[in-house]
Formats: C-alpha cells, structure tokens, sequence
C-alpha cells in the first residue's frame, strides 16, 4: 500500500500591529543614532531667536566732549610737570656753574695773596672806591713777558698781579718782571720798556713810604698798571667771565674790620703788618641769566651792592650783600635777581718778617 506523506500544515503568522512594527523601526534606527553619535561631537543648538536690536549703540557728543576733556587735561598736568622738572634742572646747571667759576677765581686769587711779597719798602695798590675795588702787588706768583723780552734776558721771580672789574667781567693782571738793576743796555733786553722793569725798593723821610711816586704801581713807573675804568689794558686778561662785582676789606689784627690797611698810630700799609686777613667777596651771574640784561641793568645791579669803608666796619660785605638781595633791591628782573650768586672767603697773611 503506497504511503502518503502527511504534510505539517504551514504555522499561520498574524499580522501585527502596524504602530507596534513602527515602534520597533524606531527603536532600532535610535540604536544606530546612538552609536554613532559617540564618534562625533555634539551639536550645538542654534538660537533662533532674533535679538530685539540690530544695530550697535555708538558714543554720544557729550561723551565724546567729556573724554577730550579729560585728555586735554592730562595733557597739559604732564606738559606742566615736565616743565618744571626742565626749570629745576636748568637752575641746579646754572648753580653748579656759578659755583665752579666762583671756586675757580677765589682759588687764584689765594694762592696769589699766599705768593704776596710783604715788604715795608714796595708798593701797593689796594684801591678802595665807590663802586668796585682794585688791587694790584707783587707776587712770586708765575707771570708772563711781553714778546719784546729776549729769551737770555734776566727775568726775575715776581710778577706784578692785579685785578679789577672791566665791562662787569673780573680780569687779572700777570705781568712777569726782570731782575732789578737790569736796564736796556744789559744785552737781550732790547725790548724792556717801562711796562715790565722790575719792581723799585725805596725808601722815603717816613720808614716804609716809597720815595718816589713814579716808580709806584699806579705812577706809571717801574710797573705801572691800568687802573679800572681805562681803556683795554693787553696785560690783563679775563679771569671770572661771569664776575660783576668786587669788593674787599681787611681784618686787622686786632680783630676789627677795616677799609683801611694800617692801625694808627701807624699811616703807612708798612707792608702789610697791621694786616691778619684780606677779605674778599664777589657777585656771580650765571651765562644764561646774564643774558636776558642789558649791560646798564648789570651795572645798576652792581651799584646796589653796597660797599664796606670805614676804618670800623660793622660787617665784611657778604652780610650787606645778602640783605639786599633778600630784599629785592638789585633792579632786576625777578627771574635773574634770584640767580645772583655771591662768595666771600678770607685769606690769612703769614707774618711780615
């Protein structure tokens, strides 16, 4: 008997719901978003909503006034300050030369007074006057000779020193000085004239009186010199450029100050005996103010530093001088008046022998 094959009847599937088969659709297609959203970074949501304004809000006319303002005010704080700082400076360069020229001249004028030939029997020149002393004598201190004096001629060792105030500039006087006794005979003296003789010793009717006034320093003799207010003398040179005033005075040695060089019962300079110190003082005006004035206005300046005379004085010039110019009273601009500088110094005498 033939077999029959007995077929299984085929599983019947239902159908499932349609939402159920889309759920799983989107559950795997969020399994795949997943994983690949880890190899890429993460999106940035975009902000769509528009801002209110557009436009940027730009600087008004006041406030652009108020910062110019401003500026201009910092601008000229520092302008101002720098200013100051320039005129502080100037004035500190204006001292510091002042004080190196002044330094300069007292240091000369030392070590010639140091030098000084103290004798009973010469002259001096110690010219007191109204307005600015002179004073001339000789001194072993180094001077120069004229061209006309021949190499092989004799010089000597003292020299005729001076100094006075010329065109309100302080100059002094070098003159170097033959041996005594040499004349225009003595060979290589072809060019000694009466401006380089030595100096002459004499003796007058009173001890230490010269005896003759045309071999002093001021009589136009052995060593003559130019007194202040002459023409340009070749013999002097110009020593304190800036040097408007001088003035001197002695400190006796009995202590008190004096205009004159002598004690009585004594009226002679007698070399210098009755003499402990001389005084000196000078008025300095630095380049730049000096420049700013008139040579009349530098001259009235330099009246108003009063003089010392008298054979008592008070005080030595210093003093005087510094009272007038805390005084204002020099009929100068404010600006040079305050850079008026002035120096004193006292140079001691060693004994006469």
């Amino acid at each position: 008997m033939g077999c029959r094959t007995r077929h299984r009847p085929r599983p019947h599937h239902r159908s499932r719901p349609h939402h159920l088969a889309r759920q799983r659709h989107l559950s795997k297609s969020h399994r795949l978003t997943r994983n690949h959203d880890r190899t890429r970074p993460p999106l940035i949501p975009m902000n769509h909503h528009r801002p209110a304004s557009t436009h940027r809000r730009a600087f008004t006319l006041i406030e652009l006034l108020i910062v110019m303002a401003i500026l201009g005010m910092l601008v000229l704080l520092m302008s101002q300050l720098l200013n100051d700082t320039l005129s502080v400076t100037g004035r500190g360069n204006q001292r510091i030369d002042a004080d190196s020229e002044a330094r300069l001249v007292l240091d000369r004028i030392g070590i010639d007074i140091a030098r000084m030939v103290k004798r009973p029997d010469i002259d001096y020149y110690l010219q007191k006057t109204s307005g600015d002393d002179q004073l001339a004598f000789f001194s072993e201190s180094t001077g120069y000779y004229p061209d006309g004096i021949e190499s092989e001629t004799p010089k000597g060792t003292a020299s005729l020193i001076g100094y006075r105030i010329e065109n309100q500039k302080l100059e002094r006087l070098s003159k170097a000085l033959i041996w005594n006794g040499v004349n225009t005979s003595t060979p290589g003296a072809t060019g000694i004239s009466a401006q380089n003789k030595p100096m002459i010793y004499g003796i007058g009717a009173t001890p230490g009186e010269v005896l003759l006034n045309s071999y002093t320093i001021n009589g136009g003799g052995g060593s003559s010199i130019t007194t202040t207010g002459s023409a340009s003398d070749p013999d002097y040179q110009v020593i304190g450029e800036n040097v408007f005033r001088l003035e001197f005075c002695y400190l006796m040695k009995n202590g008190t100050l004096s205009d004159t060089p002598w004690l009585a019962p004594n009226t002679t300079i007698n070399g210098l005996r009755d003499v402990a110190a001389i005084i000196v003082a000078i008025a300095v005006l630095d380049p730049a103010s000096r420049s700013t004035l008139n040579a009349s206005q530098l001259t009235a300046a330099s009246a108003k530093l009063p003089n010392v005379a008298g054979t008592t004085l008070s005080s030595p010039p210093l003093p005087l001088w510094q009272t007038q110019i805390d005084n204002n009273d020099l009929d100068l601009p404010r600006s040079a008046a305050s850079q008026v500088r002035i120096y004193q110094r006292t140079y001691h005498l060693d004994e006469a022998p």
